[in-house]
Order: C-alpha cells, then sequence, then structure tokens
C-alpha cells in the first residue's frame, strides 16, 4: 500500500476540530443532566411539601371527627 508524502496522520487541523466537537457535545450532555437533575430536586420537594401537607389536613379532620372540645379550641384561638 503506497502512501503520499501528505497523507501520513491527521492533521492539526483535524484534531483541534475533532477535540472542540467531542467538548461542545461533552459539554451539551453535562447541562442537559444538569437540568434534569434540577427538576428531579424540584419535583421531590413539591412531593415532599405536599405529602406534610396532607399529613397535616388528615390530622386536622381527625381531630375534628373525633375531639370536638380540642376542635373548638383550634377554631376559637384562629
Amino acid at each position: 500500500m503506497l502512501v503520499s508524502k501528505y497523507q501520513r496522520g491527521d492533521t492539526l487541523i483535524e484534531v483541534l476540530l475533532a477535540f472542540s466537537i467531542f467538548t461542545l457535545v461533552a459539554i451539551s450532555t453535562f447541562a442537559l443532566m444538569n437540568r434534569g437533575i434540577n427538576t428531579a430536586q424540584q419535583s421531590l420537594e413539591t412531593t415532599l411539601v405536599r405529602q406534610q401537607l396532607d399529613s397535616q389536613a388528615e390530622l386536622l379532620r381527625f381531630i375534628h371527627d373525633t375531639k370536638p372540645a380540642i376542635w373548638n379550641e383550634i377554631i376559637k384561638d384562629s
């Protein structure tokens, strides 16, 4: 196989271009992953707050249904 003296390997420009493309793809991937992690964290926090609110509402319903004297004290204070 004959190789021309000008076709020995990749040129510096080709290597820099390939490295630039790889870097761009890597940075884009990391940015996308970071956005996904932030969205998941926000969803988790929202879910935890909703669970706490549901728990407090359930406790208030329980007190209203089973302990009228305590319920009246709560209502009177607010």
